[in-house]
């Protein structure tokens, strides 16, 4: 008999009769004694699914065995399976390959949650095949059934087998342990009549080498299980999660047959784990847990508990058509292959990535458990290590790092970057919000190597704050939480996801969709995956990596569906109180939160229904929640022609008096003329509608803009205010001159009337910029004042000062304009300080280099505008209206411009036709007064202008707009080309699956939802080829030597398609490729040589011609700059005076003289490790701040900031008077304590041998001081100044900005006039204060 099947019915004398509650109790407490269980009779709990936890599972299927007198058998069942699983596990923080278990791992001991989790899941499994097989037995079972078992022989054939372990090979390169097993042959188990169950090979993980022989090979009947209907799960920690069983009859000895009357044949067996078939490398062998590998597994098993050779056989054709008969299914015919065991061992590489937190750290607070989690999994540590207390004293960041860096388990481990203070102060709050901020939770999963038990590891990124969304603002911003993710497709994924092929991403999106993954103590689902970042449109002329935009990642938005204080109360989804707690939510609530699922939605595609998802994820700014009745719903587009031909696409109108609250809660100085918004449903650009004089507050949306339909007024979510907020991403203001776009430029010389006049043209053009570019840093370098000016016009960094502070990355500022300007601010004077003329120069030089490689040339006739329909219907075709409300042309420095009755050049981009780029006829109109910095369309004629534009609409589109002469005089319009259908043609193929065909199979909307998900991602994370099909079609005009040939207008049309991919469900991949390249291309483009050569003079392409052009004047403007301004010294004497007056004490005082000595010892020590990680031999003089040399080198932020730290724990070595005044602040911030200057003072001076140089010019410094001490060294900067610095915080330092009035005047020391302060007159003081004559 089986020993996994009960006693069959009608053997005598074995059923023992049910013994009562209280010795069900006492069995239950020794069993759980034994292996720490923890199962409690009386404990009751579900899951957050509303089902009965594991242990309440196992609790109510033991009883059931013990009434049923199967108790005992159970657990015999359970003690062998457990048993060498408990003896594999070993404490393996960084899973160690080889560790072996110490010899006490052979006495119990207790279990951790992980592992208890384990052993409950293997009983469970166990105690539910024994209760199904009594009930399929004792529960039902025909007659019929019973007595055709009774009548049935059984053939059984023993099958021998090699031993288990051969001996070991002499002159095997590996070493032996990982040969035990390199020869064994494996077919089916048998299992034995007489409930002595042997040592299953089964829950064993098989060992490193070649893969096992199936011999013999069982007969053609024979049928076995497909291995990717179960998990084949690693030996170290993990089970079979098989959805059914398979039976198999054998019998041991010289017994060649067995009676059915001994025992019946259950309907049903216990889920068994699968024999392995095919051994493959560790690498594809992986656990959810600590131990990982199979020798750690065995290792420590005495060769008396390793099971002997048994006799093995198939099952006879006859066996296995009776087996299916009584468990009620067929196996599949399918033998169980390599590559289906592959993709069970791949699934379980996915298991673990998220850690589970300890229980100590339930208590803290979230920010707490996160920042903790972020150190552990920055140095690759388990949190089952962290054993220490809890207190609410880690709420203060700076201890919180202090107790971090005491923990034993994280000494000498590599310390992430620290959480922004504003982002970690708005999560204490609670709120996870600041204004229009919030905190945002986000982290990435990398690769790891294929010879890792896990497939990704997760790394956490520092708070920090990034305006909020919709979903953010409703439900809390600590419920979302942002995962980047790598290419799952393409040239560069691991060996094993690659050896899957198309099979492996979706294993990987199952695991991510359906999977509950556990983290900071949460709960989290996906329910959204996007690009990580928005496709960038300009295409860059030089790229080292053709291929790199391929390799971008993908932004996945997780859910908390359950945390703690969570309660069942959907009420408070509506209606939240924060008295009452957060509700549980499932993915299909919140995604009903945003579009709800109903007749019309369910209509849609599903793959545009999925992304329209993101305007609820959409980052911006909420203004004004309005009333229901406020928001006007127009039933129709405007229209021109036929229904299809939108001229409104996208745009809508707001009233002015609405207009005007929405800019004073911006805090704007003007009054925008249009906004690029969300609210509820729609999406788009709303203009000011300046002809309305109600002064009610409305806005109107159009039926191109709503992209779903939100259902009726009366429910309580429509009327939810986040439906009716608002939210501003951007907004139209005054225009300044722009760019021409890279891809502008082919199309402008094809439709040249004269190209060789457009060639030169563009050339000076692009020398004039080159050279007013250089004109201005050169006269910045001139005073400290003129340039800093400079620098907050070359970037003012704003996006990061309205986040309230500025970001530093160690000692120094993240950004490297803000470096410049701390100094600057400080008294450094770039022309007297080697550390700044070369943050100078790097500024330049980023500057000129993206010019060169961009060519993106200033045009200063030129702007980008958005584009608005003409809603009063004034324009003609081809006119449009243009007004500015300031413009000064860069170039020329002249400000204003009119545009009337001019023709001017329009283009979008990208663009690819010839038709791309079209001249209009700008005019006035007096209807359009008012509608300033926007450029407005005509909503007359067919195709729309905006259409023509790489077929453009007005949900927030810009146009590029030129009235330069010498480009728009030479320029002549080309007709729009006839759309090519490249699904039609078969080129390209499309999925219009709508949501309703999707999930027509499915019952249970949770089911549905899972597979809407599901297939979703698997479409949304597949290889995008647009970066590709961009290039190449690059190379095909380039190798034509035109724009305009059938080759590139099909390229161009693929592109257009490749745009709206994702939305438009377009599939197209490297086959389709492949076809289409073969089917319309007929030749092999060659590279440009602007990619691949040295420019050359008097090249024909233009792009050829420009790059030559920007190399010659950019080189010679870098020599002019070395010439202007030679080198200053690494060295400032003021930096080092603070230690030079201390060192002055220790000559006369032992007590200052130790001290000082220790700090010295300290601080080189620090830089003996910097010089080890930076320089590349000794006195070598390289560029103390080249990007090149410092922070290019590969972790180098990490190395900096650990050093950062390190440098500021440095403490005096005793505590003597002299310690106890400099370690003295008057506030709680002893950044600028005497120590921390002292300190800094110090490693400026170990460059000098910590002795004044009698010639400091010579003196190099390394960029370590300013690295490990730059704000200290400004402020002792500041301190040499004849007169004292002002203080100002950071809340009102991010708010200053050079005034440049006042700089003219002082560069022109005191000359010019006050003219300025006098040409406005607003009362009559002002004209009191004029000359009369």
């Amino acid at each position: 008999m089986a020993p996994n099947a009960p006693e069959p019915p009608g053997t005598p004398g074995r059923r023992v009769p049910a013994t009562d509650d209280q010795t069900f109790k006492t069995r239950l407490e020794w069993f759980c004694n034994d292996w720490d269980l923890g199962l409690d009779i009386d404990k009751t709990t579900t899951d957050i699914n509303g089902e009965a936890t594991i242990d309440c599972k196992c609790v109510k299927l033991l009883r059931f065995c013990h009434h049923k007198s199967l108790f005992e058998r159970a657990l015999e069942e359970f003690d062998k399976e457990a048993r060498p699983l408990y003896q594999g596990w070993v404490d393996k923080p960084k899973a160690e390959r080889g560790t072996i278990p110490p010899a006490t791992r052979h006495q119990k001991r207790p279990v951790n949650d992980t592992e208890r989790e384990i052993l409950l899941q293997c009983l469970y499994r166990i105690l539910k095949g024994y209760r199904a097989a009594w009930q399929k037995t004792e529960g039902g079972t025909p007659e019929s059934i019973k007595r055709r078992i009774r009548e049935s022989r059984f053939d059984v054939t023993p099958v021998s087998t090699p031993s288990i372990f051969p001996s070991p090979r002499v002159n095997s390169e590996k070493r032996q342990r990982e040969e035990s097993f390199a020869d064994i042959t494996i077919t089916k188990k048998s299992k034995a009549p007489d409930l002595q169950q042997q040592r299953s090979l089964s829950d064993m993980a098989p060992p490193r080498g070649r893969p096992l022989r199936q011999d013999p090979m069982p007969p053609p009947s024979a049928t076995t299980r497909k291995a990717d209907s179960s998990y084949t799960r690693s030996a170290n920690t993990s089970f079979a999660e098989s959805e059914a069983s398979e039976t198999v009859f054998s019998q041991s000895g010289n017994n060649s047959s067995w009676m059915a009357t001994q025992e019946t044949i259950p309907d049903e067996l216990p889920e068994r784990n699968e024999a392995f078939t095919t051994l493959r490398d560790d690498k594809y062998i992986s656990s959810n847990y600590e131990s990982s590998s199979f020798e750690a597994r065995v290792g420590d098993v005495p060769e008396d508990e390793i099971i002997e050779p048994i006799s093995l056989r198939a099952a006879s054709p006859a066996e296995e058509e009776l087996s299916q008969e009584l468990l009620g299914f067929g196996i599949d015919k399918e033998p169980l292959t390599e590559e289906t065991i592959d993709e069970a061992q791949f699934r379980e590489r996915l298991k673990g990535i998220f850690p589970e937190i300890p229980r100590r750290l339930n208590s803290a607070r979230l920010c707490v458990i996160y920042e903790i989690t972020r150190v552990f999994l920055h140095a690759d540590v388990s949190l089952s290590e962290f054993s220490a207390p809890v207190t609410s004293s880690l709420d203060d960041y700076d201890t919180l790092w202090k107790f971090l860096r005491s923990l034993p388990c994280l000494q000498d481990q590599p310390f992430p970057e620290r959480s922004s203070r504003e982002a970690w102060a708005c999560a204490l709050e609670g709120s996870y919000e600041k204004g229009y901020l919030a905190v945002v939770l986000g982290g990435s999963l990398h690769f790891r190597s294929d010879g890792d038990d896990r497939f990704f590891r997760l790394k956490l990124d520092p708070l920090k704050l990034e305006f909020s969304h919709r979903l953010g603002r409703r439900f809390g911003h600590d419920r979302f939480f942002e995962i980047l993710m790598p290419q799952l497709s393409g040239r560069h994924i691991p060996g094993p996801l690659e050896a899957l092929g198309q099979r492996g991403p979706p294993i990987i999106v199952k695991w991510l969709v359906e999977t509950a993954h556990s983290l900071v103590g949460w709960d989290w689902k996906p329910f959204m995956v996007k690009d990580k970042e928005k496709r960038n449109k300009k295409q860059l002329i030089v790229t080292k990596n053709v291929e790199a935009v391929v390799d971008t990642a993908f932004r996945i938005f997780f859910f908390a569906i359950d945390g703690p204080k969570f309660v069942r109360k959907d009420r408070l989804i509506t209606h939240p109180d924060a008295r009452v707690g957060r509700p549980k939510m499932s993915i299909p609530v919140l995604l009903d939160c945003v579009r709800p699922l109903n007749a019309d939605n369910i209509k849609q595609p599903f793959l545009k229904f999925f992304n329209r998802t993101t305007l609820a994820l959409s980052r911006n700014s909420p203004t004004i929640v309005l009333l229901p009745e406020q928001i006007r719903l127009i039933d129709k587009n405007i229209t021109f022609g036929d229904a299809k031909n939108v001229m409104n696409d996208g745009c809508g109108k707001i009233s002015p008096s609405l207009a005007l609250k929405i800019t004073q809660k911006l805090g704007l100085s003007y009054l925008p003329t249009a906004f690029q918004g969300r609210i509820g449903e729609a999406k788009g650009l709303w203009v000011i509608d300046l002809h309305d004089k109600g002064g009610e507050d409305w806005i109107e949306t159009y039926p191109s803009q709503r992209k779903w339909f939100r259902g009726k007024k009366a429910t309580g979510e429509w009327n939810d205010p986040s439906h009716r907020t608002f939210e501003v991403l951007k907004c139209s203001g005054p225009l300044k001159s722009a760019d021409l776009n890279l891809q502008f430029l082919p199309l402008l010389m094809d439709r040249a009337k004269n190209p060789e006049l457009m060639k030169r043209a563009l050339s000076d053009i692009l020398e004039q910029g080159l050279d007013l570019k250089v004109k201005e840093i050169q006269e910045a370098m001139d005073d400290p004042q003129s340039f800093r000016k400079w620098v907050r016009d070359s970037n003012p960094n704003l996006k990061e000062r309205l986040k309230g502070s500025i970001a530093y990355k160690a000692g120094l500022p993240v950004v490297r304009e803000e470096r410049l300007n701390v100094f600057l601010d400080a008294g450094f004077d770039p022309r007297k300080l080697m550390f700044m003329k070369e943050m100078a120069k790097d500024v330049f030089k980023s500057r000129t280099n993206e010019l060169k490689e961009r060519l993106n040339i200033t045009v200063g006739r030129s702007t980008y505008a958005y584009m608005v329909p003409d809603f009063w219907g004034v324009l003609e075709p081809d006119e449009v209206y243009i007004d500015f409300s300031s413009f000064i042309d860069n170039v020329s420095g002249f400000s204003g411009a009119t545009l009337s009755g001019d023709e001017i050049l329009v283009a979008r981009s990208p663009a690819h036709f010839v038709s791309d780029i079209q001249k209009v006829k700008a005019v006035i109109k007096a209807e359009l007064v008012g509608l300033k910095d926007v450029i407005v369309f005509s909503t007359k004629g067919k195709p729309s202008l905006a259409d023509k534009l790489s077929g453009g609409d007005f949900d927030g589109d810009i146009a590029w707009v030129c009235w330069e002469p010498s480009i728009v005089d030479n320029f002549e319009t080309a007709e729009v080309p006839e759309a090519c259908d490249l699904v039609k043609e078969g080129l390209l193929r499309q999925d219009k699956t709508t949501y309703e065909q999707l999930v027509s199979t499915v019952n249970d909307n949770e089911a549905k939802v899972s597979l809407f998900l599901r297939k979703s991602f698997e479409f949304n994370m597949r290889q995008s080829l647009l970066g590709i099909c961009t290039n190449f079609k690059e190379c095909v005009c380039y190798t034509e030597g035109k724009v305009d040939t059938p080759a590139s207008r099909y390229l161009s049309q693929l592109l257009s398609n490749l745009v709206d991919q994702q939305k438009q469900g377009y599939i197209f991949e490297e086959d389709d490729w492949t076809y289409f390249k073969e089917a319309r291309v007929k030749f092999k483009p060659r590279k440009p040589r602007y990619r691949t050569e040295d420019p050359v003079a008097n090249a024909e392409h233009i792009i050829d011609h420009l790059k030559y052009v920007a190399e010659k004047t950019i080189d010679k403007a870098l020599v002019d700059f070395h010439q202007t301004f030679p080198d200053p010294p690494y060295w400032d004497r003021d930096l080092s005076l603070y230690f030079y007056k201390f060192a002055d004490l220790a000559t006369r005082d032992p007590v200052w003289k130790n001290l000082l000595d220790n700090l010295k010892k300290d601080v080189k020590a620090l830089h003996r490790e910097w010089a080890k990680k930076v320089q590349h031999g000794h006195n070598s003089k390289r560029n103390p701040n080249s990007r090149e040399d410092n922070e290019s080198i590969p972790d180098f932020t990490e190395f900096c900031n650990n050093l950062y730290e390190r440098f500021h724990e440095i403490q005096p070595h005793e505590e003597t008077h002299a310690s106890q005044g400099l370690m003295a602040t008057p506030g709680s911030n002893s950044e600028m304590s005497n120590w921390e200057l002292l300190k800094a003072s110090t490693a400026v001076a170990a460059f000098a041998n910590f002795a004044a140089p009698w010639n400091p010019t010579k003196i190099y410094m390394s960029n370590f001081v300013w690295w490990m001490a730059g704000k200290q060294l400004c402020t002792l900067k500041a301190m040499c100044n004849n007169v004292a610095p002002h203080s100002v915080i950071q809340t009102m330092y991010i708010i200053q900005k050079p005034d440049p009035s006042i700089i003219r005047r002082l560069r022109s020391e005191g000359q010019a006039a006050n003219l300025e302060d006098t040409a406005s007159i607003a009362n009559e003081a002002d004209l009191d204060a004029m000359d009369d004559d």
